[in-house]
């Protein structure tokens, strides 16, 4: 029996929340001839648009549910609770020193994480993942700019071990459970800066890339405790002990390549003598000679055209050649006065500008002291997002019953789980114990303490206050 009505017919379906979504729905007459099938084919936009009869006028054509479908009085359609999404940026260095006996070596420049669109004050864990290191791990909190260091995290000293990773843990205020997790690129140990230019793909690996943030540090006399990181505030460079900030190398001219001629071994019957050219191993690798200026990758904040300088037991070698090595010393040169000047940081610990001073001429050449030398290193960057759960629900206090016997105070109510911590007034945190579910006993002060009339207050992990509905008198208790 033919029907004029057309049938709906779901085709696949995915499962959102409580609802199910369509993402598909064809609508069919009963079979008719091949030919007729394809004069009478619907395309996915005409069905979208086709107005169904239970459908409600006001529902998206491009968010059709079974709800709307089978309700045709529904004004408004239901709406999901979209997820709070934050975004989670950690700094770190490509490469690493290893830690020899009892020397600790510490990651420089330590990992730095930023929390963005965040409004929980959430815990940082960051552990190294070595495959012949026990479990070393460290625990931050975010300051006022949601932001967090890891100041103490060291690779010992192993034989096999050529790289490492860290592993990122965000967790939960109130009782400290994971949640997300991150692993970093894999981290090259190195046990000092190489020397060598490098001329394979693996010995490229440890050079200075101008396609990646750099850190620049400075060390006064090797001593951790008097290292200064490169760093901005307001409109100017300045060196601190506490942070760091990566910088873009944005990169003015290089340097042109030159040919030099050696002889490995004199004969009289061959020519022995070779021809080395100081290419650069790649385009994206930073050179001695390059020009460049350094911008600070947040705030924009650049430096003066710099010339970098290769430094070698504190005197700058003279047309030095070749790519930067990571956690190689070198010297920044400006190029906009006529005195041979550099970059220097201060030595002193409450100064934080940067300044520029020459160097000291010496029969071996120039001479730079440690407050001219910067130790640059390539920096990795990790960026991923993540859902925020719902905050737990408010702890509601029912019933509260003081028991003289023992001194206490009984709690009844709803959401009262250990991640809150009571307070009367400005006694507390308060000693509880869990009776049952929801019931709690609180030990309370001496009663020569509790003057007056005391709120009762709920203290999250976070700093969050409840505040009961509740008060506490003495009175009440005599």
């Amino acid at each position: 029996m033919n029907r004029d009505v057309l049938e709906s017919r779901i085709m696949s379906e995915q499962i959102f929340g409580s609802s199910r979504k369509i993402q598909f729905i064809g609508l069919s007459k009963p079979p008719l001839a091949p030919a007729q099938q394809q004069k009478d084919q619907m395309s996915i936009e005409s069905l979208l648009t086709f107005s169904h009869p239970r459908q409600s006028q006001t529902a998206s054509t491009n968010d059709i549910t079974i709800d709307n479908l089978l309700t045709c009085d529904v004004k408004e359609p239901t709406r999901k609770r979209a997820k709070k999404t934050s975004k989670m940026t950690c700094y770190y260095g490509a490469v690493a020193q290893k830690s020899y006996g009892s020397e600790k070596r510490f990651l420089c420049p330590p990992p730095l994480v930023q929390v963005h669109h965040s409004t929980r004050n959430l815990l940082l864990s960051m552990s190294i993942l070595c495959e012949d290191q026990g479990l070393l791990e460290q625990r931050a909190i975010l300051d006022e700019n949601q932001r967090g260091s890891f100041r103490y995290l060291h690779v010992t000293g192993t034989a096999k071990a050529k790289q490492f990773k860290l592993q990122l843990n965000l967790l939960q205020p109130e009782d400290e459970s994971p949640l997300a997790t991150f692993l970093t690129k894999p981290i090259t140990i190195i046990s000092k800066p190489s020397k060598k230019i490098g001329k394979t793909a693996r010995g490229t690996t440890s050079c200075i890339s101008t396609e990646a943030p750099v850190s620049l540090f400075s060390r006064i006399n090797s001593q951790t405790v008097r290292t200064k990181y490169m760093t901005s505030v307001g409109s100017k460079l300045c060196a601190k002990h506490s942070i760091w900030s990566p910088f873009d190398i944005l990169l003015l001219r290089q340097p042109q390549p030159t040919v030099l001629t050696t002889t490995k071994k004199t004969s009289k019957r061959y020519n022995t003598a070779r021809l080395q050219f100081s290419t650069p191993a790649s385009a994206a690798h930073l050179m001695y000679g390059s020009e460049i200026i350094l911008r600070e990758s947040h705030t924009g904040v650049s430096s003066a055209p710099l010339m970098v300088c290769k430094v070698d037991r504190g005197r700058i070698v003279p047309d030095a050649c070749g790519p930067v090595s990571q956690m190689q010393k070198v010297a920044l040169r400006l190029l906009d006065t006529t005195e041979k000047l550099y970059l220097s940081c201060p030595s002193i610990d409450d100064q934080t500008w940067l300044d520029s001073r020459p160097s000291t001429l010496s029969e071996n050449g120039e001479q730079v002291d440690d407050a001219l030398c910067w130790t640059m290193v390539g920096i990795h960057v990790l960026e991923d997002h993540f859902d925020e759960p719902p905050a737990r629900p408010y702890p509601v206090v029912t019933c509260m019953d003081y028991q003289p016997n023992t001194h206490t105070l009984e709690l009844f109510g709803h959401n009262l789980h250990p991640s809150v911590q009571p307070w009367l007034g400005t006694h507390g945190p308060l000693n509880t114990r869990l009776m049952q579910p929801n019931h709690w006993s609180i030990a309370l002060p001496p009663l020569e303490q509790l003057v007056g009339e005391l709120p009762l207050l709920m203290v999250r992990q976070d700093g969050l206050v409840y505040h009961t509905g509740k008060t506490f008198s003495t009175n009440s208790c005599t």
